[in-house]
């Protein structure tokens, strides 16, 4: 899939520990701003930036889009966003039905 986007991965970005975890609390996803419930699991990536330390939470409907969308890199919290430029709000068809119907659902809505 073409994006016209140049996203790269970042030297100065270092993932330390990048995780699948279960929700014993109510969460924020950085990506989409949806509540991650209690019980739910979502990615939690510890990353230090230019030497500072940061933690960030994911669900797993992002980290799908995620994945298939910017295999090559992405910035935290700007995915959304990256989609919108990326595509302009007309995603590719095929791209699309690759997705899982929740993410899916998600890119409607977000689009």
């Amino acid at each position: 899939m073409g994006c016209s986007c140049d996203l790269e991965l970042d030297d100065f970005c270092e993932l330390i520990e990048q995780k699948t975890v279960t929700a014993r609390k109510e969460h924020t996803c950085g990506e989409c701003s949806h509540e991650i419930k209690t019980g739910q699991k979502y990615e939690i990536q510890k990353v230090t930036y230019d030497g500072v330390f940061s933690t960030h939470k994911t669900c797993l409907i992002c980290v799908e889009i995620r994945r298939k969308l910017f295999p090559n890199g992405y910035q935290y919290g700007e995915v959304w966003n990256d989609i919108k430029e990326c595509f302009c709000g007309d995603m590719p068809m095929e791209t699309f039905e690759e997705l899982s119907v929740e993410a899916q659902q998600l890119t409607i809505e977000k689009l």
